[in-house]
């Protein structure tokens, strides 16, 4: 358009704040939308003080020698008092309590205290990966992965954390105190288990924690019991178990300090894995050296609709090298191979000297790129199994420039979404920032490459027809404006846009040209 008056107009127009700001994106670490549900949970406050029993408490499963179990007063609240004289009491979640939990994770917490006494304590608390058809016959001493304990005639008293039986971590604990005890489960990570153990004290401060990855401590979830093995009591209160149900990732920077504590979240077959700091912008980074980055798998998949996708990483080629630098790929629910849904592919090109990586899109060599931090953005359009790819670096450029990609979906899993991975053999693959959401806009606004704005049109948006705006501005002058009605985008649509001294670019997203409504937050360029 070059009529001048309508430029003023629209001038004038753009100037005025109602009509959205610029969009803004912060990372925060490990923000997922997860959803908790209650599968049991027992403060003993309903029962009488008196011994154990099925009568007394018929949420609990009851085996051995019960003779000194008792719900007990401690001050004025009731609790669980567990030990014995001849045998090894187990108080257990009634039978059936819960189904067999394998995809999602678990977080198991309970209070615990050692009262003062001379007598020797050992207690465990253990996680019950599977009841057998008849619960008398279950293992319920299978993983001993708590344990509370206390010396004979000293004042030596500790919750040990145990990770196989020749691994455990002690965390010394005082006589005649409270103290809660967390274990989160991560189960969800398909066939490679991770558990995290906390223990805080009574002001919520942690006084001892410990991770694992590779349990073999997991894998299922069913049943909880307590036990005591030897003759001195522990007191137990305030019992509960959640099912977490993970949603897909929202955002990660990957401020971790360990891969152990990574692993709450994070499938990690990487034994190389490191979270260092590449520069002070980013801060820490995940580094991939030699295996698989997962995210616990997505409890309900994503099967309609767009998903934005997005992360950073830094290309640091090595000349006269082959390996390859790293695979993001794309899983579908219950995937079997991790690798097998290749979307982006970066490889150390061979030859002294050449320190470029090329990039390919799908199994399509794109361009290469230089040594620098890029900003991959990938878009799975579900409804018609297409997804476009864009690698900008820092300076704006897309490597990409636009590509767009028709996906066979027997060998691209983007009709449905669960989760990502990324892979590497040997050069490290460095990830950070990381973003999945669920698109509802009407319209995803991309800049494909210096001249060029992507504008690809929502299919799950059910809203009203609307116009988009894309405004070129050199300083405060408005150089160029060129609109795109939503009945006109068809897949996705590229403006041609001008290349002035001191350019900006802004999208305005309008339910129509006359009203000028915003239906969408403004992008700026």
């Amino acid at each position: 358009m070059n009529n001048k008056a309508l430029k003023r107009s629209f001038a004038a127009a753009l100037s005025v704040s109602l009509l959205g700001m610029a969009q803004t994106m912060s990372f925060a670490a490990a923000t997922r939308n997860d959803t908790s549900a209650n599968l049991f949970a027992d403060d003993f406050e309903s029962y009488a003080t008196e011994m154990v029993s099925a009568e007394l408490m018929p949420n609990w499963y009851m085996k051995d020698d019960l003779e000194a179990c008792a719900v007990a007063e401690d001050g004025t609240n009731k609790v669980l008092k567990i030990a014995n004289t001849t045998g090894a009491p187990v108080l257990a979640m009634a039978e059936k309590t819960t189904e067999k939990i394998e995809e999602t994770p678990v977080t198991i917490s309970f209070d615990v205290k050692v009262p003062e006494t001379n007598s020797p304590v050992w207690g465990l608390v253990c996680p019950v990966m599977e009841e057998t058809d008849n619960i008398d016959d279950t293992d319920f001493g299978q993983n001993r992965l708590v344990s509370i304990v206390k010396s004979e005639n000293t004042d030596d008293t500790r919750i040990e954390i145990k990770y196989n039986d020749d691994t455990i971590t002690p965390v010394s604990i005082s006589t005649d105190t409270w103290y809660k005890v967390v274990i989160e489960e991560n189960l969800g990570s398909s066939g490679y288990w991770s558990y995290r153990v906390s223990i805080y004290d009574e002001a919520g401060n942690t006084v001892g924690s410990d991770s694992r990855t590779g349990s073999p401590y997991m894998g299922s979830f069913q049943n909880i019991n307590f036990t005591a093995w030897r003759t001195g009591a522990y007191y137990v209160d305030n019992v509960r178990i959640n099912k977490i149900s993970r949603g897909l990732l929202a955002s990660d920077d990957m401020e971790y300090s360990s891969k152990e504590e990574a692993s709450k979240y994070w499938k990690i077959t990487d034994s190389n894995c490191s979270f260092t700091e590449i520069d002070t912008e980013h801060g820490k980074s995940a580094s991939v050296t030699g295996g698989e980055f997962t995210p616990c798998v997505a409890a309900e998949p994503v099967v309609s609709g767009i998903v934005n996708i997005e992360f950073d990483t830094y290309l640091s080629g090595t000349s006269g090298t082959t390996n390859n630098c790293g695979r993001f790929n794309v899983l579908p629910q219950g995937y079997t191979d991790a690798g097998g849904n290749t979307i982006i592919n970066f490889t150390q090109r061979g030859g002294d000297g050449d320190t470029n990586v090329d990039l390919y899109v799908g199994d399509q060599w794109i361009n290469q790129c230089p040594t620098g931090w890029y900003r991959v953005r990938v878009i799975l359009d579900l409804d018609s199994s297409k997804y476009t790819v864009s690698v900008t670096d820092t300076s704006g450029n897309n490597y990409c420039s636009g590509n767009a990609n028709t996906v066979d979906v027997t060998t691209r899993a983007v009709s449905s979404f669960a989760a990502v991975n990324f892979t590497t053999w040997s050069d490290p693959f460095v990830i950070d920032n990381v973003e999945m959401n669920i698109v509802d806009d009407p319209c995803i606004i991309t800049k494909s490459d210096v001249n060029t704005i992507s504008i690809q049109k929502n299919a799950a948006y059910t809203g009203d027809v609307f116009t988009v705006l894309v405004g070129v501005y050199s300083g405060d002058v408005l150089t160029d404006v060129q609109f795109v009605n939503s009945v006109d985008i068809i897949g996705k649509k590229d403006v041609s846009i001008n290349d002035v001294e001191n350019r900006s670019i802004k999208v305005f997203v309008w339910n129509s040209a006359e009203s000028l409504e915003p239906v969408m937050d403004m992008s700026s360029f």
